[in-house]
């Protein structure tokens, strides 16, 4: 051998499986076996250079056609992602198992974005019922083209992918134009709607009263705050008179502040434990409620076992904060409702010997000329108001009330604390 002879050294047994660059259609194959030694150096022998250039010029053939090769197959070919073959599709890229579309850019699953979108135009049925259906269909596209995307069938995916891109496109459109509609022709159909409510509304409202009305009247009464009354199965517009006279003549009795409860007498003001004394008690939590200095607040009291009998006012004439427990009871205000509870207020006896079962006539005549009241038609019936004031002291404000409905005793109520 001569000196500088460069010889190529190639290490691969040739009688092994070729394996490489096989298409899915293509068998493997194996290399055949030489009968001779000759044969085979024949076939393979190996080049002998005689200089440095001879073998870069060999070098620089064999990188151009194996460039030329790669280029073959890049441009060519595509990756299965099932298994290590290729095969020929002539759109797709084996690199990497990297997938291209048409511009040569990675091709990309809008699974998430489109079905987020078929979603919305679902949501929108209100606008049109067309977007439901577009928006059903599309999210069906989208799943499927999804599916082919994962396994591979990328041309598949395309197809569906493009159908549910148009129906989403469709359905956007009609929805759009559903809503410039809705929002020209709202204010008609507020109008027209409006219209048949208050046809309707009178009509009931006529057939509920049992005669007729005028609808914009009746609002305006119910809206200008008119008393509306009601009286005989029917809403009419009552009359309210009420009266004040301050020099009315009645007795400032001693007794007007006292209530005696089966013999017990408590007197306004009182404490909470004076009204123990007689049989009433509150729920405990509202004992432990907080009252701010200079204010005062409203609770239930019970008697008789658990009745309710009446509400009181509780006021704090303290600089702190104190207990409803603690405070100073300025006001009572006692309710009878009707005969089944007549025996509740069994043994209650208010001034002068007045009791909840008094008529108007037998109140005014031991109480005598009221400072005050009114007179008016109620849902409840007729309902007269009378109120006696009374001397107590500087900086008090003491009096007595009394409410009837239909001639019937409803409501005492007293109040004598600082004002």
């Amino acid at each position: 051998m001569k000196k500088g002879t460069v010889i190529l050294m190639d290490n691969r047994d040739y009688n092994e499986p070729m394996n490489d660059y096989c298409s899915p259609e293509e068998e493997r194959y194996e290399r055949p076996l030489y009968e001779t030694a000759e044969e085979y150096n024949q076939a393979h022998r190996t080049p002998v250079y005689e200089t440095a250039e001879e073998y870069n010029q060999a070098t620089r053939e064999q990188s151009q056609y194996a460039y030329s090769q790669f280029q073959n197959n890049y441009n060519s070919n595509s990756y299965n992602s099932n298994s290590t073959n290729y095969y020929s599709s002539g759109r797709y890229t084996n690199l990497g198992g990297v997938v291209l579309d048409e511009n040569g850019k990675p091709l990309k699953n809008s699974f998430g974005i489109k079905l987020t979108l078929s979603i919305m135009e679902m949501l929108c049925c209100c606008a049109s019922c067309f977007t439901l259906v577009t928006g059903i269909i599309s999210c069906i596209f989208t799943c499927q083209a999804n599916t082919c995307y994962k396994e591979g069938r990328y041309d598949e995916y395309k197809s569906k992918s493009n159908v549910s891109t148009i129906l989403l496109v469709v359905g956007a459109i009609f929805a759009g134009i559903s809503i410039i509609y809705n929002a020209i022709s709202l204010p008609t159909s507020m109008d027209s709607f409006w219209e048949e409510f208050k046809i309707e509304f009178e009509k009931e409202l006529e057939n509920e009263l049992g005669y007729d009305i005028d609808l914009e009247e009746f609002w305006n009464d119910m809206m200008s705050g008119d008393d509306i009354f009601y009286e005989n199965g029917y809403f009419t517009e009552g009359d309210y008179e009420d009266f004040y006279n301050e020099n009315a003549v009645h007795e400032n009795f001693e007794d007007f502040n006292q209530i005696i409860v089966n013999g017990v007498t408590v007197s306004l003001p009182c404490t909470y434990a004076d009204l123990e004394a007689a049989g009433f008690f509150m729920n405990p939590s509202d004992l432990n409620t907080e009252i701010e200095s200079d204010s005062s607040w409203f609770f239930q009291i019970h008697g008789n076992g658990k009745a309710y009998i009446a509400d009181v006012e509780i006021q704090n004439t303290t600089d702190k904060n104190i207990t409803a427990k603690e405070g100073l009871v300025v006001y009572m205000d006692f309710y009878y409702e009707g005969e089944e509870e007549k025996e509740i207020y069994e043994g209650y006896e208010f001034v002068n010997g007045l009791d909840l079962f008094a008529t108007i006539d037998e109140t005014l005549a031991l109480l005598g000329e009221p400072n005050s009241g009114y007179f008016e038609e109620s849902e409840y019936g007729y309902r007269q108001y009378y109120c006696w004031e009374y001397e107590y002291a500087d900086g008090y404000y003491s009096y007595i009330s009394v409410t009837f409905y239909d001639g019937v005793l409803y409501d005492i109520g007293i109040n004598n604390g600082p004002y």
